[in-house]
């Protein structure tokens, strides 16, 4: 619940000359709310390669997401076009107008960034990127699923983030998202993340139940 504190609890996993370790566990009220691992490194002169962003319209050249749901502003009292904190800009269908499509995509691109200015912090820009990667990856298991996060239970089963060179949230972010599998009433998806300049910024992966909520 948002309205009582969180206590964060850090301990040791390791620590090495380059590489370290650190195990998060976050509680509300004696309950486990999440466990993380962290692993840190100190810079390293080493060979620098990446995959190339895709070839995708810039994100000034797409519609909102609210103009690209406007046919569907009636359900739901107004849910897919309802003021979001982020703006999102996407290349492919989002979920919703994915239904009308007939065939799925395992694929799904978009561009994202805070409606609001950002602060000139690291630490709060990768938080960013890790609670919008965390909210917009189950979109393309949904669409794989043909449904929409209305009316579909669904409960992370784990989240993990590799950041691989500091990320700006004040521009543009693409977020390149694919779901290569569903089984068993699990779906995973997998994001890589880029800069407008093409630098590859954040890999992702998340799996997701999709089954009974009293499971």
């Amino acid at each position: 619940m948002p309205r009582y504190p969180v206590d964060l609890h850090v301990d040791v996993a390791r620590d090495g000359g380059t590489l370290s370790t650190r195990q998060v566990t976050a509680r509300q009220d004696d309950q486990i709310l999440l466990e993380a691992l962290v692993s840190l490194s100190a810079p390293v002169d080493s060979l620098d390669y990446q995959q190339p962003i895709p070839d995708v319209p810039q994100p000034d050249s797409l519609p909102p997401v609210q103009e690209q749901l406007a046919d569907f502003a009636d359900e739901h009292n107004g849910f897919w076009v309802r003021p979001q904190p982020f703006d999102l800009r996407y290349v492919d269908a989002p979920p919703r107008l994915a239904l009308e499509l007939g065939e799925p995509s395992p694929r799904m691109r978009m561009w994202w960034r805070p409606g609001e200015p950002v602060a000139d912090d690291e630490v709060l820009h990768s938080c960013l990127l890790a609670y919008l990667s965390g909210t917009t990856m189950v979109e393309t298991a949904l669409a794989m699923r043909g449904a929409t996060p209305i009316g579909t239970f669904n409960a992370l089963i784990d989240h993990a983030l590799w950041f691989h060179r500091p990320v700006d949230m004040s521009d543009w972010v693409l977020s390149d998202q694919f779901s290569p599998s569903g089984i068993a009433g699990r779906g995973l998806s997998t994001s890589t993340m880029y800069n407008r300049a093409g630098q590859l910024v954040c890999l992702a992966t998340q799996e997701l139940y999709f089954g009974r909520a009293a499971a």
